[in-house]
């Protein structure tokens, strides 16, 4: 007898992807490696899903996914590169820890009981294709935790 299932993952992703397109109208990608895409984008990974507990119903999970937003400008300048930056942190910190938004409707609507930014690194570790002066990245980790019946 085969199982059904709903791949939370993908549908969480999914989810990620339309309210970081909506929000900021840039691209979004889930490309396992860094590939140059445009100026400015995105890029989604799956990092973990765990249980957190059990029931005999169902269990509750916790998915963790990265979010990296590349920008690339040459000649660094403060006003263009660094205040840039900042400001998209805490825009993408304020859209999905804001729980009185669309955001978490969106979210909600995923079955998550919690979700937000849980940190946000503005000097992340770069993979060798990653290296290249021009190129900025702030790397966000999203955790929600969603209750999920058998």
């Amino acid at each position: 007898m085969a199982i059904t299932f709903t791949n939370k993952f993908k549908l969480i992703m999914d989810t990620i992807k339309e309210i970081l397109t909506d929000e900021t109208n840039l691209p979004v990608y889930t490309d396992p490696d860094f590939k140059t895409r445009a100026t400015q984008f995105f890029n989604l990974t799956p990092i973990t899903s765990n249980s957190l507990n059990r029931y005999n119903i169902g269990e509750n999970r916790e998915y963790a996914i990265e979010i990296r937003y590349y920008l690339k400008k040459g000649a660094y300048e403060k006003h263009r590169v660094l205040d840039y930056t900042m400001a998209m942190g805490e825009r993408i910190i304020r859209l999905f820890n804001n729980t009185k938004n669309s955001t978490y409707t969106a979210l909600s609507s995923v079955g998550f009981d919690d979700g937000l930014i849980e940190t946000v690194d503005y000097q992340p570790d770069r993979t060798p294709e990653e290296d290249d002066e021009e190129l900025n990245i702030v790397e966000f980790t999203f955790v929600g935790r969603v209750t999920e019946s058998y």
